[in-house]
C-alpha cells in the first residue's frame, strides 16, 4: 500500500505517532462497544465460570 501512496506522502507525510495514537482509540472503542453488545448475555443466573476464565 505504500507504493501506491507514494506521490501522496511525497507531499503530506504521514506523522506516524499520530496515526498510532488514532488507530489505538478506534481499538479502544470497538473494543468497548463489542463489550456494551455481549453485556445484556451474561446474567447472574446464566453466568458459569468457564466463561469468567475465557474471557
Amino acid at each position: 500500500m505504500p507504493l501506491l501512496t507514494t506521490k501522496y506522502t511525497l507531499k503530506h507525510p504521514i506523522i506516524f505517532p499520530h496515526l498510532l495514537e488514532r488507530l489505538n482509540l478506534l481499538v479502544i472503542i470497538i473494543f468497548g462497544e463489542k463489550i456494551i453488545g455481549i453485556a445484556d448475555y451474561f446474567q447472574p443466573k446464566t453466568f458459569p465460570s468457564i466463561l469468567f476464565l475465557s474471557f
